[in-house]
C-alpha cells in the first residue's frame, strides 16, 4: 500500500524533503514507519517528534490504511 509522509521543521531538513510517498506492507503500523524512517534517515532518531495520521495526533501504535497521510511534527516553540 502507499502512504504519504509529510515532514516539518528540522525533519524536513534532515530528509531534504517536505513530502514523500512510501510503499509499505498492507499490515503496516506507526511503529513500522518509525523503523523504516530511522533506517532511511538515521539522524531522525536524534529528534523528538509526534506523529499525526490524517491530521489526528496519535498516542499509541496505529494500524495504517492505504492512502493514509502521516505528518511528523517536531517540537514547536512560540514567541
Amino acid at each position: 500500500m502507499v502512504i504519504t509522509i509529510k515532514y516539518f521543521g528540522i525533519l524536513s531538513e534532515i530528509t531534504n524533503k517536505d513530502t514523500e510517498n512510501l510503499i509499505v506492507e498492507d499490515n503496516c503500523n506507526s511503529n513500522d514507519i518509525n523503523k523504516i524512517l530511522i533506517e532511511t534517515y538515521p539522524s531522525i532518531s536524534n529528534v523528538n517528534y509526534i506523529i499525526a495520521v490524517n491530521q489526528n495526533v496519535i498516542q499509541n501504535i496505529y494500524s495504517l490504511s492505504p492512502n493514509d497521510e502521516i505528518a511528523l511534527l517536531p517540537p514547536f516553540s512560540g514567541g
